[in-house]
This record gives structure tokens, C-alpha cells and sequence, in this order.
């Protein structure tokens, strides 16, 4: 037995050196179309709508434009008799879209205004009107010099002096600073008029609620929260008089609500009172899903409405004032679109809209997780922006005919992932789970039945330099996490990049260890661990991020570092390669198997073997192009690309899709041991992939000439799984796949080369 331990201890201490060159397909590759279902509400990131009465529809614009590569579209929701949401028609040209805008309607002349932060190179505060008669067209009213610019302001239209009523907004300069000023805006002569400054104004803010009191002519404001000095939240009430131009403190009577910001604001006709419903509070940020009431008939007072269900909670929430069913339409907030509405005679539950539940399969997601998991040769989907009927999880499975099974895990912790790519996530085939990183503590969740989130290891300390939105990747030789960079923000609109890598033992005593740098500072990059090489890749990543005032983008570089060496990275391919979009500004996937890189662009698709010298190879493509807006996938065991959510032009469905572009042709069979020879090379090297394997592993061996040399396979107890000589195969590089080893149990197992008085050892895990 101790000779047994010796030899494993020696076995484990050995490391591979391969490197493996393959080059890309010529011929023409086309999607499939696996799964195609109907489409759900849209997804927004910062909706801000009002009501229109005259047509008894909401309307949305998106305010979650950080550059200018989307257009300013405007959606449509009808809540009777069939519930559904439309884009409307444009005629004419289109503005892009504004920063977190204010959304308004000018009934008189039935057009929707958008008042909001230009950011196609003015950055002035500008107003654009999408007029309704007809087919909508839009066009920019002649704003002369107003606001500075700013965001997160507030609106509203004033009927008795026909104009618009402007207060707050964060200011686009750092530090963040949010303006106090009142602004008004003549809707017959398109001019701006700053409102005097005399007497007591609220202090700057954001994110407030703002409505149009008509009884006594005033604009009352709650809420909101300041960047100036720090964030703080505000449940301040104010009121500003539409005559005198003055505003004053009102203190309610009653319970007040929580300090919020970004939250429902609904003016109640019928019972003359304002409802303040959810948002962001002070709490950490959380978002709950609240509802209050403001009484303004005699003195104010507060109170609250608690229905016999709740809402999930969500910043931004479209909420509206139903007037034809006297209820509260709630649709959707930050990338939550399911509609519900709430009877104000009877407030006792709120009650799905649109969509129907339950849901069949998935809404459309944006910056979700797409992970393989290989026990079960199925795809899990975890968060990102959603519909709130959605589950936190979904697998699509490909038992039978490719399809969708809901898994209604709760949503993950912590910076939760449902807004976006905030946390990182990657799958551990040992270990049986997912692990969460959140930028400051790992969390896991079983992968075969994901039923909720537990805190795994020690949080990481607040002077490492890791954040969110950290590159992520399995050591799967020696059992650990490795996450790297990442992302701080000081405040709501700046943030910083990372450059530490740190490693988390997944065994039964999980301790942190720091490994070294990346070769820049970077949040948003893809990581992966290569363990044929044992080695890190990196891929694009972002240096700072400023409300898109200015960024560095890595782009596509590639970068790779043996992981005994992680100060000692090495940049792969030209300099030109960093002027092409790479993660987080695309998608990335990675064919360990066959060292293989895949970026996704719009519909193009690129290619590189990680230590080709050369550029990125655009694959020749045929047929449909879907949209490759969401991350990618690569599935070994059909060595298929994978697009889960890559919607075709024109088309509002959930397609699912694949691409055959593995290494190996499709259909050719490796019942033997048949090699593979690739090209020569000088040094004895061995390597597997991938690691975990899925029913059988391939080996990658590099023999410097001919004479005897063996492989061999051990299992966990020594004893020996697999004898051949393969000297006979030459000098070069070969790869082989062994036969039987698919009946093997799953386990750790350990492969030996030996020629002459050399060998090299490297361990693999093998899964069912």
C-alpha cells in the first residue's frame, strides 16, 4: 500500500506540457433551429411609462442606454380584453435612446415626451416627442439652453400653463453631485425657464416620484435618493406650486414609509390619493414589493395597502392608474415585465395580467447564465433579467425532443443575479452544484436539484482587490474556485477594475488563497481553466466603466498563463484583435477538447485555436443568422455551439439554437484507438480533455521521435485501468481516445506517459 502511495503523491506532483494547434473548418457551417416558443412580455432594464387615456393603453420607453447603439423604441400595452404588449410604428427617423429619462404625456396634442441626457455627443438635456396621430413619428422640439446635463430627473405635465415641470437629477460630472434646480419647459414655445430659486427647495435627488395634484395646481414629490456626499435615500414629501413657482415641506400624519427611490408613482383619482408602490430602498438596495398611501383630502396622511399577496419586488416599476377597471396595472419594472393589476375598491390580491401562469417554458432573458452540466446532458439557465412568472432557473434537456423544464429554485443571493451579469456562476462536475461569486462571498446550490442557495467558505476580505462580475473557472487538478478581477464602484456612477486571482479549496476545509494578477485590470472577462496545459485563459474584460464617458476595452485579446507562473502571462495573437468586440461587449464560449475559442458578434460568428498566432477567423456561415445577443455555449458531447435566447430579426419568439463546429467531423466514430496525428513537436507532453470528461476521456500526446513509449490509466486505488505502448505512433503530436472507458465508474483517475527515463502524469475526473 505505501508503494501504491508513493507512486500516486508522484503522480499528482507531475504536470502536463501539450500545446495543441488546430485550425478552423473550411467548410460552411448553418444553425438549426431546436426550440422555438412563443414570446413573453419584453424585457426592460429602466422602463418609464405613463398612461393614455385617450387610447387606454401604457406606454414604455427603455432608460437603460449607457452609449448610443439602441434606438429609442416605444412600446405598447393594452390591458383589455386580450392583455398584450406591441411595439408601436415609427414613420421617419428614430432618436437613440436617452439615459434614464423622464417620460410624460402632452394629452392636448396626444404625443408621448421624452425628456432626458443626449448621449450621442451633445449630452444635453433634450426633449423629443413621439406624436401618436397616425403612424408615430418622432421629432426633437427646439430645446435652446436648458438643464445641464442630468439624469434620473423628474416631470410632469402641467395643464394650466401648458409646459412641462423638470426637478432633480443626478448631474453628469464626478464626483456625482445631484441638482436641487426646477426647471420649466413651454410646450407652445419650446423654451426653458429656470424656476427661481427663493425659499426652502428639497435637497438634489434622483430616482424621485412626481405627480400633478390637480385640485390645489402643485407638483408633489416624494423620495428620491442623492449621490452628493454619498448615497442616501429620502421619503421626504414636498409640494410645488404651479402659480407661485414656491415649494414647500409637507409633513404627513401617520406611519412613513421606508426611504426609497425608484419606485411606482400613481395618482388615484377616485380617492383622491397618491400610491407609492416598491422601488429601491435603504436597506442594502433591496427592492420591496410595498404598497402606501397618501390621503390629500384635509391634512396628508400616510397609510398602508397590504393585499393578500405580494408582487416579486423591482426597481422601476411602470405602474399606472387604470381608470376603465379602477385598478392598479403594475407592468413590469427592472426586468421583471410580468403585468398584474389590483382592484383599489377591494385591494385584496393582485392577479396576473400578462402573461397568463404557470409558464411552460421561458420569457426571453437578458444576461443570464448559461452552464453545461454534464451528468445529466442538460443546460441550465440561471437568472438574469426575466419575466418575474419565470423561475429563477430553467434546464433545457435534450431527452427526447430539445426542451424546456422549469426549476423553481429561489433566486440567488447577495448582488442578485436576476438583474444582469453582476454575479459570476460556473458549474463543479465533482462537487455535484453550481458556486455563485457575488464579489464578496461564494455561495452553492445543488446542480441536480437546485432548491435554494447556501453561503459556501469564508467571505473575502474587503481589501482584495476582487468584485463583481469576476472571471470564474474551475481548477478541476487540484479542487478549487478561482475567480479574478472584477469590479468596485465607489458610487452609483463609477466603478473601477480588479486585477487580483484568488483561489477557494472546495474540499471539506475551504480556505482562500491569492495565486497572483491578471495581466490587466479587468471586470466582465471570460476565464476558463485549461487542463490539458494547466493553465488559465483569459479573455476581453473591460478597465473602467464611467457611464460610458469613457472605457478601455480589452476586445478580443487573448491571454494565457501557466497557472505555476501567473505573473507571467502571455498575450496570444496581433494587436489588432483588441479593436474587436470581446466579452462583456460579446459572447464568448470556449471547446476545451479542442482548444477552441468562439466569439459571437450581432449574427457573426469567430474562431481561434488559443495559441494560434494569427487573428480571428470569421466561420463562414449559411442560412438563418440569429442574433447572438446572449451568452453562448459549447456542448461536448455533440461538438455543437449552443444559443439559447438568439432571436432572429423580425421575429419577437424564444429560439434556441445549435451549431455544429466541433473539432472532430460529425458522425465519426471512436470506439478504438485510433489517433488523431496533429502536428510535430519536439518535447515529451500529456494531456487530457476535457476534464471532468463525459463517458470517455481523450488524451493528447507529444513524442519528440520513435521508440517505446507507454500510457497508462490508475484509478484512486492504484490499480492500473489501461496499458498500450504507443511509441509506434512517432514524433509529433496524436490524440486518442480509450476504448471501454466509457463503462468506467466516475472518479478521479490518474494517466502516466513514460519514454526512456521521462514520463509525465496528470490527474482527470471521468463523470457518468
Amino acid at each position: 500500500m505505501s508503494r501504491t502511495r508513493t507512486f500516486l503523491r508522484a503522480l499528482l506532483a507531475c504536470s502536463a506540457m501539450l500545446a495543441i494547434a488546430t485550425t478552423a473548418r473550411a467548410s460552411a457551417h448553418e444553425w438549426r433551429l431546436i426550440s422555438s416558443t412563443p414570446a413573453f412580455p419584453p424585457v426592460f432594464r429602466v422602463p418609464l411609462g405613463t398612461y393614455d387615456a385617450a387610447q387606454q393603453r401604457v406606454l414604455v420607453v427603455d432608460g437603460a442606454a449607457i452609449a448610443t447603439q439602441y434606438d429609442m423604441t416605444v412600446w405598447s400595452f393594452s390591458p383589455a380584453t386580450t392583455p398584450h404588449w406591441s411595439v408601436l410604428p415609427v414613420s421617419g427617423p428614430v432618436p437613440k435612446q436617452l439615459y434614464v429619462p423622464a417620460v410624460v404625456m402632452d394629452p392636448v396634442r396626444h404625443r408621448l415626451l421624452v425628456v432626458g441626457m443626449d448621449l450621442s455627443g451633445s449630452r444635453q438635456v433634450v426633449v423629443w416627442a413621439f406624436d401618436l396621430s397616425g403612424t408615430p413619428s418622432w421629432h426633437r422640439l427646439d430645446t435652446a439652453t436648458g438643464p445641464s446635463t442630468r439624469f434620473g430627473q423628474s416631470a410632469i405635465y402641467d395643464p394650466s400653463h401648458d409646459r412641462l415641470v423638470v426637478f432633480g437629477g443626478e448631474l453628469d460630472d464626478w464626483p456625482a453631485t445631484c441638482s436641487p434646480e426646477t426647471w420649466l419647459f413651454s410646450l407652445t414655445s419650446n423654451t426653458w425657464t429656470a424656476a427661481p430659486a427663493g425659499g426652502t427647495a428639497p435637497e438634489g435627488r434622483e430616482g424621485q416620484g412626481a405627480l400633478y395634484d390637480p385640485l390645489l395646481r402643485r407638483m408633489l414629490v416624494f423620495g428620491g435618493h442623492s449621490e452628493t456626499d454619498g448615497r442616501h435615500f429620502f421619503n421626504d414629501l414636498w409640494a410645488f406650486s404651479l402659480d407661485s413657482l414656491a415649494w414647500t415641506k409637507l409633513e404627513p400624519a401617520g406611519v412613513l414609509p421606508g426611504a426609497r427611490s425608484s419606485f411606482g408613482t400613481v395618482y388615484d383619482p377616485v380617492r383622491r390619493r397618491v400610491l407609492v408602490h416598491g422601488g429601491i430602498n435603504a436597506n442594502g438596495g433591496t427592492e420591496p414589493d410595498d404598497l402606501w398611501a397618501l390621503g390629500l383630502d384635509g391634512d396628508p396622511a400616510w397609510s398602508p395597502i397590504v393585499p393578500g399577496n405580494t408582487l416579486h419586488g423591482r426597481s422601476y416599476p411602470v405602474d399606472v392608474y387604470d381608470p376603465a377597471g379602477d385598478r392598479l396595472l403594475a407592468c413590469g419594472g427592472s426586468g421583471w415585465p410580468q403585468s398584474s393589476a389590483l382592484s383599489l375598491a377591494a385591494p385584496t390580491l393582485w392577479t396576473a395580467v400578462d402573461p397568463p401562469l404557470p409558464l411552460p417554458y421561458p420569457s426571453a432573458h437578458d444576461g443570464s447564465y448559461v452552464l453545461h452540466d454534464a451528468r445529466r446532458d442538460r443546460f441550465l439557465v440561471v437568472g438574469g433579467s426575466f419575466s418575474t412568472a419565470d423561475s429563477a432557473t430553467w434546464q433545457f434537456t435534450f431527452q427526447g425532443q430539445p426542451h424546456w423544464e422549469p426549476i423553481r429554485s429561489p433566486g440567488a443571493p447577495g448582488y442578485v443575479v436576476n438583474h444582469g451579469s453582476a454575479c459570476s456562476i460556473v458549474a463543479d462536475a465533482l462537487g455535484d452544484r453550481i458556486l455563485l461569486f457575488n464579489g464578496g462571498q461564494v455561495f452553492q446550490e445543488s446542480a441536480e436539484r437546485p432548491n435554494g442557495w447556501t453561503a459556501f467558505g469564508p467571505a473575502v476580505p474587503a481589501d482584495w482587490s476582487v468584485g463583481i462580475d469576476a472571471g470564474i473557472a474551475i481548477d478541476t487538478r487540484r479542487n478549487r474556485l478561482i475567480v479574478s478581477g472584477g469590479w468596485w464602484f465607489p458610487g452609483h456612477n463609477a466603478g473601477y477594475s480588479m486585477r487580483d486571482i484568488w483561489a477557494l479549496d472546495l474540499g471539506a476545509h475551504p480556505a482562500w488563497t491569492q495565486l497572483g494578477e491578471l495581466p490587466r485590470t479587468a471586470y466582465g472577462h471570460d476565464l476558463w481553466y485549461d487542463p490539458a496545459l494547466d493553465r488559465l485563459i483569459m479573455l476581453g474584460g473591460d478597465e473602467v466603466y464611467d457611464l460610458g464617458r469613457w472605457r478601455y476595452r480589452h476586445g478580443a485579446r487573448v491571454w494565457v498563463a501557466a497557472m505555476d507562473s501567473l505573473a507571467n502571462w502571455r498575450a496570444v495573437g496581433p494587436l489588432s484583435d483588441s479593436t474587436m468586440a470581446g466579452p462583456p461587449n460579446a459572447y464568448a464560449a470556449y471547446d476545451a477538447r479542442g482548444e477552441r475559442l468562439f466569439v459571437g458578434i450581432d449574427s457573426t460568428l469567430w474562431t481561434r485555436g488559443v495559441d494560434d498566432p494569427g487573428s480571428w477567423q470569421r466561420v463562414e456561415l449559411t442560412g438563418r443568422r440569429p442574433l447572438l445577443a446572449n451568452p453562448l455555449a459549447f456542448d461536448p458531447k455533440r461538438k455543437e455551439l449552443i444559443a439559447l435566447f438568439a432571436p432572429l430579426t423580425g421575429s419577437d419568439r424564444v429560439n434556441a439554437w445549435s451549431l455544429a463546429i466541433g473539432g472532430r467531423k460529425e458522425g465519426a466514430a471512436r470506439d478504438d484507438m485510433t489517433p488523431e496525428r496533429v502536428e510535430a513537436a519536439p518535447a515529451l507532453a500529456l494531456g487530457a480533455s476535457p476534464s471532468p470528461a463525459v463517458g470517455s476521456v481523450r488524451f493528447s500526446l507529444r513524442l519528440p521521435g520513435t521508440g517505446t513509449a507507454t500510457l497508462e490509466v490508475f484509478d484512486l486505488a492504484g490499480r492500473r485501468r489501461f496499458a498500450s505502448e504507443v511509441g509506434a505512433l512517432g514524433a509529433g503530436s496524436h490524440a486518442l481516445t480509450i476504448p471501454g472507458s466509457e463503462r468506467w465508474d466516475a472518479g478521479i483517475y490518474f494517466a502516466r506517459l513514460r519514454r526512456g527515463g521521462e514520463q509525465r502524469a496528470l490527474r482527470f475526473v471521468l463523470i457518468p
